[in-house]
């Protein structure tokens, strides 16, 4: 079995605030030891960084009077908490104010994922979980509706004008945009907007997503909202302490929420997911959770643990495939049946033909030229595919050894 080094035990303890006497001892314990590791201020400063957590990490070393441990990169840290809490804030007032506008037009709206409602569900404070943007989602039959509220509400879309053209590339848009960006041009808070749950959609999974999200609670994380954020980090390996950190927090202050959510676990195939994570946390953060014996497959759940274990040691935390490096995304291909295999083969067939052929990228290229440009779809993917793989190859090339 693989273990976690001082670095990432560090980025672990620094991800989460613990609630408990334990918890807190095993936070200080993790800076010590990464302390005497040998690990630099300027190392425990970029690992703090490439995780995305620098008002959290600046809370921990605080209250466990561990803040020398930065030297000199603490009054940067301090830099990086302000900005991060004053992002945090005006995101939370434009995005407010957009959902309300969405759902005053009857356009139904749900917050989710990891937004300023996340920290302030785990934390009582809007700002001290960084976070991006603010992710939304809204019905597809309604996209087009909420993406023009939103510009007359002076947002900044970036939805090409081919998809609003004519219907047929309306139908088109439900599959090959995974997700919209809006920008506010006074002071650059972003939302996403969003029509489905997950990437490989399967339509029974995306009516219990919307089901059961929409009746969450206000107050404490109810067990749906405790499933997505696995599913979530999951997709994305969890590359971030970031996202495990949430799952520490919660597992902390509702210690029966696997239990509660294992129903739902079942009926939206995720099950699998658990025992991997389990050992991930037990590893890094000291808690994991208790399964059935039928959740678990050693052999399987260690191969994803170890992916996970590789993905959190990679230098580089951005997951779009242009920007990784070739092992990442290896890594993420040997991993990608834990989700996939959870979809029927014709929702499979379509999440291939609009992510791997007729890519969103195309059809709006598509838009400028001949349609003798239809032809060149399946080249015009596999010279895309051919770039960013030796954009990987020049990447790990330059990397220090």
């Amino acid at each position: 079995m693989t273990f976690a080094n001082p670095e990432l035990r560090f980025a672990a303890a620094v991800s989460y605030l613990a609630t408990t006497p334990e918890g807190r001892e095993r936070q200080r314990k993790a800076i010590d030891v990464a302390v005497t590791a040998g690990l630099e201020p300027q190392d425990l400063f970029s690992l703090i960084q490439r995780h995305r957590i620098p008002s959290l990490a600046l809370t921990v070393l605080r209250d466990c009077d561990r803040s020398e441990a930065l030297g000199s990169f603490l009054e940067e840290l301090k830099s990086e908490d302000a900005d991060s809490r004053q992002r945090n804030l005006l995101l939370a007032m434009r995005g407010g104010l957009a959902r309300r506008a969405l759902l005053a037009a009857g356009i139904p709206c749900l917050e989710f994922k990891g937004g300023p409602k996340l920290s302030h569900k785990l934390y009582g404070d809007l700002a001290l979980r960084a976070h991006r943007d603010m992710d939304l989602m809204v019905p597809a039959e309604r996209f087009f509706d909420a993406e023009a509220l939103l510009v007359r509400e002076g947002w900044t879309s970036e939805v090409h004008p081919i998809w609003k053209s004519a219907p047929h590339y309306r139908v088109l848009a439900r599959y090959a945009l995974w997700d919209s960006h809006f920008t506010c041009p006074q002071d650059g808070s972003m939302l996403e907007l969003h029509t489905r749950f997950e990437l490989h959609s399967e339509p029974r999974y995306e009516k219990i997503w919307w089901d059961a999200l929409k009746d969450a609670p206000e107050q404490g994380i109810s067990p749906v909202e405790f499933l997505y954020l696995v599913q979530h980090g999951t997709k994305h390996l969890w590359n971030r302490t970031k996202w495990l950190g949430d799952i520490a927090a919660i597992l902390e202050r509702w210690p029966r929420i696997v239990g509660e959510a294992l129903p739902l676990a079942q009926e939206l195939r995720l099950i699998p997911a658990f025992a991997p994570l389990s050992t991930l946390l037990l590893e890094l953060y000291g808690q994991g959770f208790d399964l059935p014996d039928n959740a678990k497959k050693p052999s399987r759940d260690q191969r994803f643990y170890a992916i996970y274990l590789a993905a959190l040691r990679s230098p580089d935390s951005q997951l779009d495939i242009s920007s990784e490096s070739s092992l990442h995304w290896f890594r993420r291909n040997a991993h990608r049946p834990l989700l996939k295999s959870r979809v029927s083969w014709p929702s499979r067939l379509i999440n291939i033909l609009f992510q791997y052929v007729l890519h969103s990228e195309d059809i709006e290229a598509w838009n400028r030229r001949s349609r003798i440009w239809l032809l060149l779809f399946p080249l015009m993917s596999l010279k895309r595919y051919a770039s960013r793989f030796f954009v990987h190859c020049q990447k790990t090339l330059e990397r220090p050894q």
